[in-house]
Parts: structure tokens; sequence; C-alpha cells
């Protein structure tokens, strides 16, 4: 709730309470690399983000936000990477199926962009990024 609510000071220090008690809480990894990027401290939401995923692999919620990040700072093969990763565990979104055409058609690779892109709008066919 706080967290949520932007009280991040407090939000710190019950997520930390957590992890006191159950240390490598992946939920509590994944809140904190997003409170860091509320902070606007990008590096460190990474961080989290990267500590989540060392104790489960498959925490979509953790890959997603890693993988938002690296995008937003035009790190498209690292946001790649992830995104294949949750393709091979079967995770499918049309956020996860955008960012990869707009990763892809940054660097250049316009029939697999296109690709990615034809996914989003089977499913919302007014897909006005798309």
């Amino acid at each position: 709730l706080y967290l949520q609510k932007e009280v991040l000071d407090k939000a710190w220090d019950h997520y930390h309470r957590v992890l006191e008690m159950v240390p490598g809480h992946c939920d509590v990894l994944n809140n904190l690399g997003v409170l860091m990027l509320k902070k606007d401290a990008p590096q460190q939401a990474i961080d989290y983000f990267t500590q989540a995923l060392v104790q489960d692999e498959a925490h979509h919620q953790a890959r997603l936000n890693l993988a938002a990040t690296f995008m937003q700072y035009n790190r498209y093969e690292q946001a790649l990477s992830h995104y294949r990763e949750l393709e091979r565990l079967r995770f499918q979104s049309t956020e996860m199926h955008y960012n990869m055409g707009v990763a892809l058609m940054a660097q250049g690779f316009l029939a697999r962009a296109l690709h990615y892109y034809k996914k989003v709008l089977a499913l919302i066919p007014h897909h006005v990024p798309t």
C-alpha cells in the first residue's frame, strides 16, 4: 500500500523488514526494484530485479520489469534477451510483444518487428501504437 501511495520511505522500511524474515523474497525484491524506479535510480532497480531472478528465474513480473527498464534506456538487446526468456517460459502479453517489436525495429530488424506487431494486432486489432 505504501508503494502504491508513493510513501516510498515507509515502503522501503517494510520491504526490508520482510527481507530480514525471508531473505530473497522474490516479490519484495521486485517491488524494491519498482520503488527504485520511482526514486529515479534505474541501476539500483536493475539490481533488485536481477536479485529476484536469481531467486526465481521464472518470476515473470521481475523479468518484465527488468526488460521494460532496459527498454526505457534504449538497451534493446538486453531487453530482448529477457523477453525471449519469457517466450521460452511460454509467457505471453501484448506489452511484451509490442516492446519486442519496438526493440527489433530500433535495431533495424523490420521483418522480425512486424511479426511481433502482428501478434499484438491479432489480440487487440485497434492497438494504436502498433
